[in-house]
């Protein structure tokens, strides 16, 4: 089954909402690059002003690649940059059904 990668995130100071979605799209080019990537969708929570980017992948181990080498793609720098520190959550969820 396949998998979702969850990342909850807050800004750092500073970033704005479009600051944060152009450095997530450029991010894109780098996660198309990746073995097992299947798609990517990017929500904001308004009350709680916190992100969410969900992450679909063909299995585990081709998340948990990705995730090994994201941090020193240069590509993903500026996404990096733009997360405040101690916000970021990742979890993984192995898919069980699909409608």
């Amino acid at each position: 089954m396949s998998v979702i990668l969850t990342v909850h995130c807050s800004l750092a100071d500073g970033i704005t909402d479009q600051d944060f979605i152009s450095a997530a799209q450029r991010c894109g080019s780098y996660l198309k690059r990746c073995p097992g990537f299947l798609g990517r969708k990017l929500s904001y929570n308004e009350a709680r002003r916190q992100w969410l980017d969900l992450v679909y992948w063909q299995t585990l181990e081709h998340a948990l690649a990705a995730e090994r080498t994201f941090n020193d793609d240069p590509t993903n720098r500026e996404l990096i940059n733009s997360i405040k520190p101690g916000s970021l959550v990742v979890q993984h969820y192995e898919v069980k059904s699909e409608l």
